[in-house]
């Protein structure tokens, strides 16, 4: 399901963004209650899920002096069993992101339009690869990560825009979170899938 919020400005010069750098993404810690640390001026879409306490949070907006934001972060505390050494796991969920996209720039005034998406999410796990990878039912989300250990890293695909995975992956649960952005994107979200 997506919705389209609302149009989001920002003042160029007020929010201090005198270059073409007017999107940034990144990975923070959540809180373990679900929230992103990070002060925004403007919010345009956030959330969090949680499994038994393990979670992720993230937010999209505008923060004065940087432009629009993206942060993602797997809440304080979440933890998950080392994973196996050989086999495979299809492992079922969800994931929920939001972003804020065909931003442009019109003289010292940047615009975009806001709205969240969440979807049902299959992964495969291979064990014996190490790596996690699968799409998402509304097909705007693709997962290509690896794993050693319990540490996942890689990348995503969101709307067609490359961003950064990060996450834990055990025997029965993965969990991850995403970002990124580009001149006319910025995007973050995060999932839980089990077993």
């Amino acid at each position: 399901m997506t919705r389209t919020i609302a149009l989001l400005g920002l003042a160029l010069l007020a929010a201090g963004c005198s270059n073409d750098r007017y999107t940034r993404s990144g990975f923070v810690d959540a809180s373990s209650g679900g929230n992103i640390p990070r002060g925004f001026d403007q919010v345009a879409a956030e959330g969090s899920d949680f499994d038994n306490g393990d979670g992720y949070a993230y937010k999209v907006g505008e923060i004065e002096g940087k432009g629009f934001v993206a942060h993602a972060g797997l809440t304080e505390g979440t933890a998950v069993a080392a994973p196996p050494s050989t086999g495979s796991a299809v492992m079922t969920g969800s994931y929920e992101a939001g972003y804020i996209s065909g931003i442009t720039r019109s003289g010292d005034y940047l615009q975009g339009w806001t709205g969240s998406a969440r979807s049902g999410l299959t992964l495969t796990a291979d064990f014996d690869d190490g790596t996690l990878s699968g799409t998402s039912t509304d097909r705007r989300l693709r997962v290509r990560g690896t794993f050693s250990g319990r540490d996942l890293s890689g990348e995503v695909t969101f709307d067609n825009d490359d961003g950064d995975l990060e996450g834990l992956v055990g025997p029965g649960k993965a969990i991850g979170v995403f970002h990124g952005n580009d001149d006319t994107d910025v995007f973050a979200g995060g999932f839980i899938v089990t077993q």
